[in-house]
């Protein structure tokens, strides 16, 4: 703050698009408590109704505050009262000792972010850091040239990884650190000052932290569409301090492990260089630039605590994050979200300790996921304004404006749905990217076994096609087991079913009424699916559950949308589908039982 002006951390390329736009900015709780000033200037405020300020002393978070915007100013006396009704915050002490860092930074032809966020990092008071710049599967050589010729820095690697996806991205990075511990951001942030310090800070509380997550607050809030952002997620205003193991259950995470967004993001976070080698980096076939779309940041938290590490929530490591401003980009990020998340939990499913723990945690995160409904918007006051002659234009524009806010909110409320519903494309896409990765690491194999190279001598020969009479046997075998697994999916999906009827009405005792629907919607919607599948058991295993979840929550998310939500029209509903497609299915299975093995004998099996 300069003579009373109040500057933002992170600039607006554009003035406020909504009449709600919230100017953003941050303050010591100090520079409020004993300024001699009535009232702070705030620069760039055209346009701005309302100020939010990141309230902090020193280097701890406090919290947020808001206040009006008259003329260009904010009121000190509404800032005092907001930071005394904000509640008590722990400082957490300065490290001791500071570590060496590697800051990754990953991006796709987005220069201009780039070069906002590269240069809030490279102003980081932090004495030994050095940064990798991982230019992404780019269309053109922008990023290269940006950091060639305007970040000319000893600090500065710049690596090129062709496979798109942020965890292909951040792997390659793990190749070039030099650190002993591994900050990463996004390209679309502008980072802290003490950011780095305040991650160390996270990791000196105890000796067996792995990983550190910090604060994302909203840097900029000029549309209606970032406010619906901000408001939705839960890492953007996380200001406690918490340290979590998987032997402690928070008491107030009930669904801890799997608590979706409590654990930060993977715009900032940090891991132990050790840790990371130890967890094999991030999962290929999860994240930003890959079909799935998302989950590598839930992924690698949950793997942090299942290998017996701390995971540290550290708020004062601050990173101000530019959320997505229009219908389209939220739109699209949305599905992200959805999709990423599906994914993840079919890689939970599919692990034996997570599944179990995830098990017990199942109901408790359906409802949760299902409360989270489409969201609302923040609506601004679209009336005549009180030094606003109440003339017809002036009320026709008010009216006009309040139409296109309830269009706007309709929409923005359509996208929540919506991204609940792509949850249940996750599955599906994870088991796509996980064999598309399989044949790309079996390609980078053969390109290495070629001519006798060193990744051949270290795996061994390869093994090669047996005679054509085991090799039938075996597939006979197979597709024997793979219509067995049909034949239980369609009779559970039968069973389920009737479960639904059964538990429709509401008028049975807790004990029998809660198995028998958690026996619908965990198994019935599956089994239908694996009952047209090719599945052994243990992928069954897999598919079934996760499956029911995700198709639970597209039949509610309708239901609800189409204003028709009742737990019991749900069941009932569900019930009447799960009998007909089972039986159905039943039926075309023992029609058509014996005459796959007949074409694998012959040869003949596609």
């Amino acid at each position: 703050m300069t003579h009373g002006l109040l500057t933002r951390p992170m600039s607006s390329p554009v003035g406020p698009a909504w009449s709600g736009a919230v100017w953003v900015g941050e303050l010591d709780a100090a520079e409020v408590a004993y300024t001699p000033l009535d009232r702070f200037r705030l620069a760039d405020h055209e346009g701005y109704a309302t100020a939010r300020f990141l309230l902090r002393r020193r280097h701890t978070v406090l919290g947020f505050v808001e206040a009006p915007v008259v003329g260009g100013t904010v009121d000190v006396a509404v800032l005092r009262e907001g930071l005394r009704a904000l509640p008590r915050v722990e400082d957490v002490a300065e490290p001791t000792r500071l570590s060496r860092v590697t800051v990754v930074i990953c991006t796709r032809d987005r220069p201009d972010d780039l070069r906002s966020a590269l240069t809030s990092v490279l102003a980081l008071d932090h004495p030994s850091f050095d940064v990798v710049v991982v230019d992404n599967a780019s269309r053109t050589d922008d990023t290269r040239r940006l950091v060639e010729t305007e970040f000319d820095d000893a600090r500065v690697t710049l690596v090129s990884e062709p496979r798109p996806g942020i965890s292909n991205a951040r792997n390659a990075a793990l190749r070039h650190v030099t650190g002993d511990l591994v900050a990463f951001t996004d390209d679309d942030v502008v980072v802290d000052r003490w950011w780095l310090r305040r991650l160390e800070a996270g990791f000196a509380l105890a000796p067996d932290v792995a990983l550190v997550s910090g604060l994302v607050p909203s840097g900029e809030l000029r549309t209606p569409v970032q406010r619906y952002f901000d408001d939705r997620v839960s890492w953007a205003g996380n200001v406690r301090t918490a340290v979590y193991r998987l032997a402690e259950q928070p008491r107030d995470l009930p669904m801890f492990p799997f608590s979706v967004g409590e654990f930060g993001t993977g715009a900032n976070f940090a891991l132990t260089r050790a840790a990371a080698r130890e967890l094999g980096g991030f999962d290929r076939a999860l994240g930003v630039g890959t079909p799935t779309n998302g989950g590598e940041d839930l992924d690698v938290f949950a793997r942090t605590l299942f290998a017996g590490y701390a995971l540290v929530v550290e708020p004062s490591a601050l990173v101000w994050h530019r959320h997505r401003s229009d219908v389209a980009a939220l739109r699209k990020q949305s599905v992200g979200y959805g999709t990423g998340l599906g994914a993840w939990l079919t890689k939970v499913a599919a692990d034996g300790p997570m599944r179990r723990k995830a098990a017990t945690r199942a109901p408790r995160a359906l409802v949760r996921l299902l409360s989270k409904g489409g969201g609302g918007l923040a609506q601004p006051d679209m009336a005549v304004s009180a030094g606003e002659t109440a003339t017809p234009e002036a009320v026709a524009r008010a009216r006009a404006e309040a139409v296109a806010a309830a269009e706007l909110a309709r929409e923005v409320s359509r996208i929540g749905w919506l991204e609940l519903a792509s949850v249940l494309r996750g599955p599906g896409l994870y088991r796509r990217e996980l064999r598309a990765v399989a044949r790309r690491e079996a390609d980078e194999a053969a390109a290495d076994d070629h001519d006798g190279g060193p990744a051949a001598e270290a795996r061994g020969p390869r093994t090669t096609a047996a005679s054509s009479a085991p090799a039938t046997a075996t597939a006979t075998a197979t597709v024997r087991s793979e219509a067995d697994v049909r034949r239980l999916a369609a009779r559970a999906a039968v069973l389920s079913g009737a479960a639904a009827l059964v538990a429709a009405p509401g008028q049975l005792p807790s004990w029998l009424q809660l198995p028998l629907v958690a026996a619908a919607v965990l198994i019935g919607p599956g089994a239908v699916l694996a009952s047209w599948l090719r599945l052994r058991r243990s992928a069954a295993a897999v598919v079934v559950p996760v499956t029911g979840l995700s198709l639970i929550v597209l039949l509610t998310t309708a239901a609800a949308t189409a204003g028709l939500w009742s737990p019991r029209l749900v069941l009932a509903g569900l019930g009447v589908a799960l009998v007909v497609a089972g039986a159905l299915r039943l039926a075309r299975l023992r029609a058509g039982s014996g005459r796959r093995v007949a074409r694998v004998v012959g040869g003949t099996a596609s």
